[in-house]
């Protein structure tokens, strides 16, 4: 009705001038609401809401699920990462595990001297062939100390040689 009278205040500003006034809008289907005394093209769906509790429940019940399932899953990420290959420890060494009463004489004193030495305590083995070692060192020092002996007593003037001067 207003599009075809030209006295009415839509047709006053310029904009609208150019309105074609014969145009018809398609009709649209309305239908009355069960819930609500009003007509609408959609009705809102009254039946499909939970109520308060149960979407509470719903929702503690999903986020937990939701946390024990990514803790599930990372625990499993962490134990296929687990290093299943023995590690040697430095600290977890026979001789550390024994008393002092129980460790052999050579053990007790190679435990005593990593811990003056401050490194850390060798094994059997390493012990045995360093005593080994340091046995042939000391043969050589006290045939080199005898050799220099017997070569320094040659070398020296005798006493009875000084005396007599």
């Amino acid at each position: 009705a207003l599009q075809q009278d030209e006295n009415s205040l839509v047709f006053a500003s310029q904009f609208l001038e150019s309105m074609d006034k014969t145009y018809v809008p398609v009709p649209v289907e309305v239908r009355r609401c069960p819930d609500f005394p009003v007509y609408r093209t959609m009705c809102p769906y009254m039946d499909a809401l939970l109520n308060p509790l149960g979407s509470a429940i719903i929702f503690g019940v999903s986020a937990l699920g939701c946390v024990v399932v990514l803790m599930v899953l990372f625990l499993q990420l962490w134990r296929i990462d687990f290093d299943y290959v023995a590690v040697q420890d430095p600290f977890d060494n026979r001789l550390h595990r024994k008393t002092k009463e129980t460790l052999a004489p050579s053990a007790a004193a190679e435990y005593s001297r990593s811990w003056l030495e401050h490194r850390w305590v060798e094994n059997e083995k390493a012990v045995q062939e360093k005593r080994r070692k340091r046995e042939r060192e000391q043969v050589a020092e006290r045939r080199t100390q005898r050799l220099n002996d017997m070569l320094g007593s040659m070398n020296r003037p005798s006493m009875l040689a000084l005396r007599a001067s």
